[in-house]
């Protein structure tokens, strides 16, 4: 289980310090529907804080991943290559089913898909869907976020620290 203080990634959101635990009531309707809630707030700025009943706290937070095992995933990721999925939709499906995972690891892989198709499309004059650019700037945020706090470096220095690391050959 988690307490305050412990920091962890939420979502596709990033890296979040649990500040509190309260108990709220946001739909005002009945004090029966009061529940407990994790107050999260966000090591990066421009993002809002967040809440997370505790009873769901197990499936919508995880522990930040150690510095060995986030260096040793961005070297393994070197050379490998995944598959593009020509088809959109399924490629929709399997990204986000990707993203809802939280996996640090499972994210850099799919970056590093991302980054070749990418590079592929730049050669032509060409840009990735706006659908496949999203994917991208949601998996950065989570996987930057949790370099730049596990690494103790600026979020934009951990962003291109995972582009290099990740770019294609």
């Amino acid at each position: 289980m988690f307490a305050i203080g412990d920091y962890v990634v939420y979502g596709t959101s990033g890296v979040y310090l649990i500040e509190d635990c309260r108990i709220m009531d946001f739909d005002r309707i009945s004090i029966k529907d009061r529940k407990e809630y994790f107050v999260l707030k966000p090591l990066r700025e421009n993002i809002s804080l967040a809440y997370v009943p505790l009873d769901a706290a197990e499936q919508r937070l995880r522990p930040v991943t150690d510095k060995e095992i986030l260096l040793s995933s961005m070297e393994a990721l070197k050379g490998k290559k995944i598959r593009w999925v020509d088809d959109r939709k399924r490629r929709t499906q399997i990204f986000r089913t990707i993203l809802s995972e939280k996996n640090s690891g499972k994210m850099m892989t799919l970056l590093s898909c991302l980054y070749r198709k990418q590079s592929q499309l730049h050669a032509d004059g060409k840009k990735l869907s706006f659908a496949d650019s999203d994917v991208i700037t949601q998996a950065e945020g989570c996987v930057g976020s949790e370099i730049a706090f596990t690494l103790s470096i600026p979020y934009n220095d951990a962003v291109t620290m995972l582009r290099e690391a990740l770019k294609p050959e």
